[in-house]
């Protein structure tokens, strides 16, 4: 079979084009595709392969809101787009905000995690990214996102999934008064060990964590200790359920997943 990139070098033979100029990874969604060129020829060659209707390329992602700066490259100047996934719609601009490929599996995984019992936040919620998952199972999700571009979409992927069990909040999650304590958790922003304290005053006498952490490849015992650290200040026990990578991050950095559960420990008074 013949893969994209080699159709792409077919398309531009004789056009003073050599493979190793041409880009060899590239992020299509929907139809809007994230490709690291500035040459408008080689991004409509993409285009025509990979059935895309716009081209950017990503200038950077910055800060806690994990902000993107995009320029538009080929095609079409509106980069607003609709992406399937796991039978759920993400409707977004890649141009403006993250989703990432590499987070496919664990979307998926957070989908069967909880059940019709269980009341769930979603710390950082974003469009919907792991919040619209946890509501295919769950009695009711909690999903927080502190910025009104961002929120604007994760409303309308509410809408267009049909998901009356969803509950949005603008707002800073360390600042938002929930109306009941929940049984899980879901932290996946990759700095987000300053806000453990925040998700331990959140559940119940037991619940699970979801725990996205940024760490050397291979270490997994260094979010495992912070989880158990916080679990002691807290009056909790801990139990690791899950341990694994979720994505290579770069040169010996990995985006790392522990699934924690978590239980009040009981203070007996002897007289």
């Amino acid at each position: 079979m013949v893969s994209p990139y080699d159709r792409v070098c077919t398309l531009l033979e004789g056009k003073n084009r050599k493979k190793g100029k041409l880009p060899d990874k590239w992020e299509l969604i929907g139809d809007v595709l994230i490709l690291d060129t500035d040459d408008k020829e080689i991004a409509e060659a993409y285009a025509q392969v990979l059935g895309a209707r716009s081209v950017i390329k990503q200038i950077f992602i910055n800060g806690e809101l994990r902000e993107v700066r995009s320029v538009l490259v080929w095609g079409d100047s509106n980069t607003e787009t609709l992406y399937k996934e796991n039978r759920l719609l993400y409707k977004l601009d890649p141009s403006r905000i993250m989703l990432s490929s590499g987070n496919k599996d664990e979307r998926i995984r957070i989908s069967r995690v909880s059940d019709s019992q269980e009341v769930c936040l979603d710390m950082f919620a974003g469009i919907g990214y792991f919040s619209l998952p946890l509501a295919l199972r769950s009695k009711r999700v909690f999903a927080i996102e502190k910025n009104p571009f961002v929120f604007r979409y994760l409303l309308e992927n509410i809408k267009l999934n049909g998901l009356d069990n969803l509950i949005p909040i603008l707002g800073d999650c360390r600042d938002v008064s929930l109306p009941c304590r929940v049984d899980r958790v879901m932290m996946g922003y990759l700095h987000s060990y300053q806000f453990l304290d925040t998700a331990l005053s959140s559940i119940k006498d037991e619940g699970v964590i979801h725990y996205h952490s940024l760490c050397r490849t291979g270490d997994t015992e260094t979010p495992v200790k912070e989880l158990e650290e916080k679990a002691s200040q807290h009056g909790f026990s801990f139990k690791p359920l899950l341990k694994r990578e979720v994505k290579s991050y770069g040169p010996k950095m990995s985006h790392i997943v522990v699934d924690g559960l978590f239980r009040k420990r009981i203070c007996r008074l002897y007289l």
